[in-house]
């Protein structure tokens, strides 16, 4: 006699052993897919580009001059361009490195500049020795952080530091590293009444904790410097751990960054006649190019709209005094 119900018992014990073989299988094949996820995820975290946009020695130019000889620059073709390149680009950092003012004092047509800058919003800046031109309280209630962060290693107002000495700005998980420096001797340019309560400290004795405390914690470091291209390769190897060094104060025109061993050095020339751009691509946590451009801002360039307006409003305001 054949014992039918022993064998369905022992038929439904396979399948259920089958199942739970399948089911433990899955869950190790889910498992690993996980896993693997999580790891192309943090490694492809790390694949990102980064768009510097940088300015220095404005000079005050309010405007495109729309001279025959000379119709470059103006703050409302900067504008333009960099909400052009802010909307293309998801990681765009604006930064500028000084003078933003004109050597000479012009309270109007600065506070417009300033309103300007802000327009723009900068992530950060630095200082040059014109931006001291309308004393120290202009400086610092209407520019200091107003514009963007303020970031400087060496300048000291009233024994205090101006701004922060350093900033880190995260993209993904690369981390951007920022300090800024001015040199010391520029402070010949300042007049009577700023010098007593300004102090440009020795560059090299300021950056060093400064770069030591970055390369803790950032993936790359940038020093936005007002010191003239020659003073920019004297900091370059003096501190190879900088990355970029984006310069300003001798108004020197690079159409290409110079490179002093690792580290790249640039301008962009005088007047806020051109801005450049740099773009930043890393790959596993590590820079793996670099590509760079020079934008000359001409007349017939697109402008802002509400650069235009604002500078309509500044030659209004000018014209009842």
């Amino acid at each position: 006699m054949i014992n039918v119900g022993r064998n369905y018992l022992f038929s439904d014990r396979i399948d259920l052993n089958l199942s739970l073989f399948l089911e433990r299988k899955m869950r190790g094949i889910i498992y690993c897919i996980c896993v693997a996820f999580l790891f192309l995820q943090s490694v492809y975290a790390q694949d990102v580009s980064v768009v510097i946009i940088y300015t220095h020695n404005t000079n005050a130019v309010f405007e495109n001059c729309d001279c025959p000889d000379n119709s470059y620059g103006g703050l409302e073709k900067r504008a333009a361009v960099i909400d052009s390149i802010r909307r293309a680009e998801k990681n765009v950092l604006l930064v500028d490195c000084g003078d933003m003012l004109d050597i000479f004092e012009n309270h109007l047509l600065h506070e417009y500049i300033v309103r300007a800058y802000r327009m723009m919003k900068y992530d950060f800046w630095t200082a040059g020795d014109q931006d001291f031109v309308e004393g120290i309280s202009f400086f610092t209630q209407d520019m200091g952080d107003n514009i963007g962060q303020l970031i400087s290693s060496n300048i000291r107002i009233n024994g205090k530091n101006a701004g922060q000495t350093n900033a880190i700005r995260t993209f993904g998980k690369i981390r951007i590293g920022l300090t800024g420096t001015i040199r010391k001797d520029v402070n010949k340019y300042l007049d009577a009444k700023t010098k007593p309560f300004v102090t440009f400290e020795d560059q090299v004795n300021a950056l060093r904790p400064v770069i030591t405390a970055l390369e803790q914690k950032a993936d790359y470091i940038i020093l936005l410097s007002h010191s003239g291209d020659m003073r920019d390769t004297e900091i370059a190897a003096e501190f190879p751990q900088i990355d970029l060094i984006i310069g300003g104060h001798s108004q020197t025109l690079m159409p290409e960054p110079l490179r002093k061993n690792n580290t790249l050095i640039t301008q962009v020339g005088e007047s806020g006649h051109r801005l450049g751009v740099i773009k930043l691509d890393f790959s596993g946590g590590k820079i793996s190019s670099v590509k760079s451009r020079v934008i000359l801002l001409k007349k017939e360039m697109k402008s802002d709209p509400n650069m235009d307006e604002l500078i309509k409003a500044y030659h209004a305001e000018r014209s009842k005094k």
